[in-house]
């Protein structure tokens, strides 16, 4: 469904109802209309649900997250979204050994094992030892009772508080580029370093994703703000947008994640 006024509108009278205190009847319809803004009019839904919380977890403390998920979790229980809610879980070894540390790629490995496919997980947060996740509640309840093993590795799953999640430290660097338009296989190409006929080929294969959603074509005008990413290839954000060059081109800030 698409967010609208109207819904940050119950969304705080609700609020009001429960009686819950100005200070967090503010920070829960701040982060709700965050959300929303984020959406940019597109229907929330449990993919994005999960793409924003990657966002969440590279931008801000894990206290910050904490406060966030409580707010949306409530706004998703009003808008009959309730597939949308969000827990945090840990996974580690029963038997740590450091020389036998798990990858991401073991973990991912032994979810999609499971038949969990990887658009319902999100990002991995791994650390010495564990690793955490920020799933669906529903898919969450599943690990609780049956992710066991990845590989040889006998494993422990738990509940956590998302305030105590392991969140490494996401490194972007700025790059600065022209581009002879903003339709998304020019920019692609400069943020993926690739030429322009084969970011072309990569977006109408359906390997790239604007704003965390499929589909799109090469002749898409992204805007500031927009996030594209390619399986393979990485991820950027077009940070900014500038004038023309003297030459007619068009100046592009963005913001490649390493």
């Amino acid at each position: 469904m698409k967010i609208t006024e109207k819904d940050l509108t119950r969304f705080a009278a609700a609020l009001r109802a429960e009686e819950r205190s100005p200070a967090t009847i503010e920070k829960y319809c701040r982060e709700a209309a965050r959300f929303a803004g984020w959406l940019k009019g597109q229907r929330a839904d449990r993919e994005l649900a999960l793409a924003y919380k990657a966002e969440l977890c590279g931008q801000r403390a894990p206290a910050g997250v904490n406060g966030a998920i409580a707010a949306l979790n409530r706004f998703f229980d009003l808008l009959g979204l309730g597939e949308c809610r969000l827990k945090a879980v840990r996974v580690q070894r029963r038997v740590f050994r450091e020389e036998e540390k798990l990858s991401h790629r073991d973990f991912l490995g032994s979810l999609m094992g499971m038949g969990i496919v990887r658009e319902k997980v999100g990002d991995i947060l791994v650390a010495p030892g564990s690793a955490d996740l920020l799933v669906l509640e529903g898919v969450a309840d599943f690990l609780l009772q049956s992710w066991n093993s990845a590989g040889r590795a006998k494993l422990r799953v738990s509940a956590i508080e998302p305030e105590n999640l392991h969140i490494p430290t996401v490194q972007r660097k700025e790059v600065r580029d022209t581009v002879s338009s903003l339709r998304l296989d020019a920019v692609a190409a400069s943020g993926f370093r690739l030429a322009r006929g084969k970011a072309a080929a990569l977006i109408e294969s359906g390997k790239v994703q604007l704003n965390w959603r499929e589909g799109v074509k090469p002749d898409k005008l992204p805007e500031a703000g927009d996030v594209v990413s390619a399986r393979g290839f990485g991820k950027f954000e077009l940070s900014e947008v500038g004038g023309l060059t003297r030459k007619g081109r068009v100046s592009i800030v963005l913001r490649v994640y390493v």
